[in-house]
């Protein structure tokens, strides 16, 4: 039996993706998610959430909980590694280099889990 992830934004419910494993980026370190695992609740950091031969999202702080199978993932913010342009992102970083407002440290974390999930993307569609 599969696990299921349920990822949800304030503004949209992303259709649940099925796999061997879901993946999470908490706020203490990545987590590995398979059938039977124990409940849990975790900070979810700025990183990404993935399923095993499904999709892969960047996705911007929230929480996660592990129940009976299930992975539901609650973000301010998710985007599909297909939909993030490395290049625009990256030009976004540059423009805000330098600046030491505690936003501007939370935008540079949500662009960098950004350029993070798309470069592993890329990778892994090479192989």
């Amino acid at each position: 039996m599969p696990v299921t992830l349920k990822l949800v934004t304030p503004v949209k419910v992303l259709p649940p993706e099925q796999g061997v494993q879901v993946t999470v980026t908490a706020s203490d370190g990545e987590i590995g998610i398979r059938q039977g695992h124990a409940p849990l609740v975790a900070l979810v950091g700025h990183g990404r959430v993935s399923v095993s031969g499904g999709k892969t999202f960047a996705v911007r702080g929230g929480v996660a909980q592990v129940l009976k199978d299930e992975v539901n993932v609650l973000v301010i913010e998710a985007l599909e590694a297909s939909a993030i342009d490395a290049v625009k992102v990256q030009a976004r970083l540059e423009a805000i280099a330098g600046g030491t407002a505690a936003s501007a440290e939370d935008e540079v974390a949500w662009l960098k889990a950004q350029l993070a999930v798309a470069h592993r993307g890329k990778a892994a569609a090479a192989h």
